[in-house]
């Protein structure tokens, strides 16, 4: 099996929740109380751009501004809050990684 034919099996599993969330989080994250039980969860998504180099897989990360707010400073995959323009969550990932990063749609497969 392949690489990524393992990832999209994996990707099918079911989500581990939020303990895992919370082991990956970072110190200031933990004082939010909305990260455990959100009123209104916020709708976004991200990109993971996945790429081979010598047949290996590498992924590309940025590392979010510095602000005092619930992701200041963390690693991430680019992504973002969805708007009304982007019609689906899909379209809300490819827009953002454009912005953050400068990937365009027609490279991503």
């Amino acid at each position: 099996m392949d690489f990524i034919e393992q990832l999209r099996n994996e990707l099918q599993k079911p989500l581990p929740g939020i303990e895992v969330q919370l082991e990956m989080a970072s110190g200031n994250r933990l004082f939010y109380k909305e990260f455990k039980n959100p009123k209104t969860p916020k709708t976004g998504a991200v990109l993971i751009p996945l790429y081979f180099e010598n047949n290996k897989p590498h992924i590309i990360l940025i590392k979010r501004t510095t602000d005092n707010g619930p992701h200041s400073g963390q690693m991430a995959f680019p992504g973002g809050m969805f708007e009304n323009g982007d019609i689906t969550l899909y379209k809300t990932a490819i827009r953002e990684a454009f912005e953050e990063i400068g990937i365009f749609e027609k490279n991503i497969e």
